[in-house]
């Protein structure tokens, strides 16, 4: 910390994220927290390692995400079927389910790569690219469509590029006008997904 900073704890940083639409999750504890480090590691990079901890996945049963509206995704994880569907439903996750999407399939392979879904009764299908394990990253520019489409009160940003993170994205859902205030005060910006 610099002369003049001032700590600011994670209780504070916290109830500041959740002014943003940032809790934890149901499944989630404030122990889960301590899954990369501890408090002080937590407080002394305010917002930003405390951010990058939530947007991971509970290492205990039942999985699931430390924040529902923060995801750090990996590239590297189309494997076989069913995966892209994954994807779809934690994207659903993220957004409270604002788009409704159902009977959700996919299929992944040389032969051809999509996924398939039901959105206002109307089925869809997206082609994808294949790329062995790798996700194509234009589904979330598609799901971000869908949002728009249904007149969304969220949307869909990147707050983060492979130089940072290698080969994992952080993905955030939130209100349009706190992407500025959020990356302002984690020090990540935002980029509209599109």
């Amino acid at each position: 910390m610099g002369w003049f900073s001032k700590k600011v704890t994670l209780e504070a940083q916290l109830k500041n994220l959740e002014a943003l639409g940032f809790a934890l999750g149901d499944n989630a504890t404030f122990d889960d927290l301590f899954l990369f480090g501890d408090r002080e590691a937590l407080e002394a990079a305010p917002y930003k390692s405390l951010v990058e901890t939530m947007a991971q996945t509970i290492e205990r049963e039942p999985e699931s995400p430390i924040c529902d509206r923060l995801w750090m995704c990996d590239f590297e994880r189309i494997e076989d079927h069913g995966d892209y569907a994954d994807v779809l439903v934690r994207l659903e996750r993220m957004t409270g389910g604002v788009v409704g999407l159902s009977e959700i399939q996919d299929h992944v392979g040389e032969d051809g790569t999509w996924v398939s879904f039901v959105v206002d009764e109307q089925p869809m299908r997206w082609d994808l690219a294949f790329d062995t394990d790798w996700l194509d990253p234009r589904v979330f520019a598609l799901y971000a469509g869908l949002l728009e489409r249904e007149g969304a009160p969220l949307g869909l940003y990147m707050g983060s590029n492979h130089e940072e993170y290698g080969q994992e994205v952080l993905l955030v859902v939130l209100d349009p006008s706190f992407a500025k205030p959020f990356g302002k005060l984690v020090g990540i910006p935002l980029q509209p997904v599109a």
